[in-house]
């Protein structure tokens, strides 16, 4: 090794199948200088990707998305998660969607089928309880052997002046309708 010279060492590890998110691989490079030889561990971490995943990971509406609930004719407040296979050679597709709660709704855009879609969060309303946060767990379950199921967090801030729009009281309850399934 001289002074002031870069050396670049590529790695290609062997990742077990089953590997957690995180997983740590410690390589061991022998230098030799002159007459001395040492040992310099370099541990790399890396990040292991799950076939399919979902992008973000939570949604979150804030009061600034939905002060238009509540006023007639107002669009919903919406947010889309992309939902990707990182494997070409394994194609899957979205089976069903549940929103464990009552406020959110949803739809599902295949932008290209079996690779990749969007789970679009939508918002329509001042939620029956009136102004507060929302918090809902919304599970995407696929045709994959090995992901089954992909689960995130839906919230939302709904202020005061989404309630004023509608006159003070929340909006009556609408039928709910999910799209999609």
């Amino acid at each position: 090794i001289e002074p002031g010279k870069l050396w670049h060492v590529e790695v290609q590890p062997k990742v077990p199948a089953r590997a957690k998110k995180y997983y740590q691989v410690d390589f061991v490079v022998q230098v030799a200088v002159n007459d001395n030889s040492f040992d310099i561990p370099i541990p790399v971490m890396i990040t292991v990707k799950r076939r399919i995943a979902a992008s973000p990971a939570s949604v979150y509406f804030s009061r600034r998305d939905t002060e238009g609930l509540g006023q007639p004719g107002a669009t919903p407040a919406s947010k889309k998660v992309k939902i990707a296979s990182s494997d070409p050679d394994h194609p899957s597709k979205i089976t069903r969607v549940e929103v464990q709660g009552t406020e959110f709704e949803y739809e599902i855009e295949t932008i290209e089928e079996g690779k990749e879609y969007n789970v679009v969060l939508l918002l329509r309303r001042v939620p029956r309880g009136g102004p507060g946060r929302i918090v809902e767990k919304v599970i995407v379950r696929t045709d994959d052997p090995e992901v089954r199921e992909i689960r995130f967090n839906a919230m939302a801030s709904v202020g005061r002046s989404a309630e004023s729009a509608s006159g003070g009281d929340p909006l009556p309850a609408e039928p709910s309708v999910k799209k999609g399934n």
